[in-house]
Formats: structure tokens, sequence, C-alpha cells
């Protein structure tokens, strides 16, 4: 079986997504200031550029934009942000060969429904992790969002930046997962079948699937499945192979 184009959109998004989170957490642009004279890049783990002398926690020009030790890197909501980003770019890590997990059993007819649980519940924790890092970013510094540009050219908290467009991302990921990815595992791997008589001329060869038995008011009869278990009414489950009509 081919990939489907929205296989490939989700996949190449995730590629993505990954990308803009590692570059969020190496690059020193949560808080960028540049004001000609002087410049300071303060990022998740180290800093680059002006450093405090004397008691002037900032140089003239940089307002009143906090970028002290003990503001950030030092900072205990400055932990929260590192650790939430740490998860959310971790969860987007382990999704990528999920997704490819996913196709491959699609591809072979096998039951999808744990890789499914499993690639919505951590798209959406992956979301939820990045999701909690902006907010504390913008409770403790939505002022180098408001007043970093005013400073100078490229002036900006672009690191919060680079995250909120991974995050949107990563809600479109989720949705998509948890709407085409749960469409094609029913369309390819469950079926519905009501079973009326039994007959030798149609075997059914049952592999291992999500199986769940629909209490029904007609007597239907049982039917043996690979692994030994008998089983009546009406059946979701997977087939491998054609059943032939009665």
């Amino acid at each position: 079986m081919e990939a489907e184009l929205w296989q490939i959109a989700t996949f190449a998004l995730l590629v993505l997504t990954a990308c803009l989170q590692i570059a969020g957490l190496v690059a020193p642009v949560w808080i960028w200031l540049n004001n000609g004279d002087n410049h300071v890049g303060i990022g998740l783990f180290f800093r680059i550029g002006y450093e405090r002398e004397g008691d002037s926690p900032t140089p003239d020009g940089f307002g009143e934009i906090r970028i002290d030790d003990e503001d950030t890197l030092k900072s205990d909501h400055w932990y929260g942000i590192v650790v939430a980003e740490l998860l959310s770019t971790f969860l987007t890590m382990v999704l990528i060969p999920m997704l490819y997990a996913h196709y491959d059993r699609v591809r072979y007819n096998l039951d999808t429904t744990t890789v499914y649980y499993i690639s919505v519940a951590v798209s959406v924790f992956a979301s939820i992790f990045n999701l909690i890092a902006l907010l504390i970013f913008l409770i403790y510094h939505g002022d180098a969002i408001r007043e970093a540009p005013e400073i100078g050219d490229w002036s900006f908290a672009w690191g919060g930046l680079i995250m909120g467009v991974a995050v949107l991302i990563q809600v479109v990921i989720s949705m998509t997962i948890y709407r085409w990815m749960g469409k094609l595992g029913k369309k390819l791997c469950l079926l519905q079948w009501s079973i009326h008589s039994p007959s030798p001329t149609r075997p059914l060869t049952l592999i291992k699937c999500s199986m769940a038995i629909i209490p029904t008011t007609q007597e239907t009869p049982s039917v043996t499945t690979t692994d030994n278990t008998t089983t009546t009414g009406l059946m979701t489950c997977c087939i491998k192979g054609d059943v032939p009509p009665a």
C-alpha cells in the first residue's frame, strides 16, 4: 500500500516541528536585544553578548526588560520552561518513528489500535507541554515581546515565536492523527458483519485485532477464531484474506 497524501504531509509537518523545537532549544534567542551598541541573546541554557557590569542590570537603551541571570537562567520559572520544552521536543521526536510504525502496520493489514491511541496521546501531550512553556514565558517575560522591537532592529523574543509556530503545527498534527489515522485504521482493518448461518464453505481466518462483541437479540452461531476462542453475534474484527459469500 502506498502512503497517502495526508501521511506524507503529516510526516513532513512533524519533521518541521522537530527542527523548530530543536532550534528553539539551542538558539540563544528567547530574548534577543540589540540597540546598536550592545546586544544580548538569552537561550534556555546559556546567554551571549552583554554581561552585567557593576550594579547595572542592563546597559543604557535596553529599557526595563529583565536579562539578569537571576531573572532568567537561574530562576525557577526558567527551569520550568526548560523542562516543559525538553519534554515536548522528546515527545515530538518519539512521534516520528510511531507514525512510520503505524504506516508499516497498515501496509501489512495488522492491528493499528495500540499505535493509534499512543500516537494521539503523545501528540496531544507534546502540544500541551509546549503550550505550558509558552504560557510561563509570556507571564514572566511578556515585556520582552512588547518592548523589544522598540530597542532596535531584530530585537524580539524569537524563541517564543519559534515555539509558538511549533505548537500551532503540533495542534494540526494532533488533529490529523486523531481524524485521519483513526479513519484509515477503521477503513483497512475493521469490518462489521453479522454471521447468520455457519457453513464449511465460508472459512473465516480471524487475526488478532480490536474485537468487540456487540450484543444482539437474534440467535447467531458461534465462530472459532485462530486463537481457539469461540464467540457469537455481531463482531468487529480484522479479517485476513477474502471472505467468500455464503
